[in-house]
């Protein structure tokens, strides 16, 4: 009996948000549907009842970059980016941050049919918050003090069939917790 095997060329983004009485705490995605089991199980966080889509690549291909995912464990964080020099540096920056690896590839620039993924930041909260809805964005920019830092990299919006879903989730400080979540058991399956 012949077995195939096959390589799937990208992974389908479903943005699970977050709805929580605060901000505090991490935003953490993944393309691992165990790994975002074992979070809401284990280690305290929650999937949104907003549903934003988008679809990232799982390999390299032409005008795409990698989305870095990195967690600091003494801050209980996760920190997302797509350049190269600023993964290094958040890295070499010597207060806690270690490399989870590549979540996906996406788009360089808006093509037909892509959504723009916005990161902004909050000072106050030492956090950072991930979208592609703009009336999220907005949401967070008017009410919660959000910064927009900019269009990291575009998501293709149509489904092929051949994608596996991207979940973001957040975690909240349990009970007896701080502000940075330093109680957080992070899940990280290898």
């Amino acid at each position: 009996m012949q077995s195939t095997t096959m390589m799937l060329d990208f992974v389908f983004v479903f943005v699970f948000s977050i709805v929580v009485a605060s901000s505090e705490g991490d935003w953490f995605m993944t393309t691992d549907s165990t790994e975002a089991s074992l979070a809401v199980r284990n280690s305290g966080y929650v999937l949104d009842a907003i549903n934003y889509t988008g679809y990232i690549f799982l390999t390299y291909q032409e005008y795409t970059v990698p989305l870095f995912r990195m967690y600091n464990a003494r801050e209980g964080r996760h920190f997302y980016t797509t350049n190269s020099s600023e993964n290094d540096a958040v890295l070499d920056s010597n207060v806690g941050w270690a490399p989870e690896g590549v979540t996906g590839y996406c788009l360089v620039k808006a093509e037909e049919e892509s959504l723009p993924f916005y990161r902004f930041r909050n000072d106050e909260l030492q956090n950072h918050f991930y979208t592609t809805s703009n009336s999220e964005a907005l949401a967070k920019e008017q009410n919660e003090g959000y910064v927009y830092e900019g269009t990291i990299c575009f998501l293709l919006a149509q489904d092929t069939g051949t994608e596996l879903p991207l979940l973001r989730l957040f975690g909240t400080c349990p009970s007896g917790g701080d502000a940075n979540g330093a109680y957080f058991l992070h899940v990280m399956l290898l």
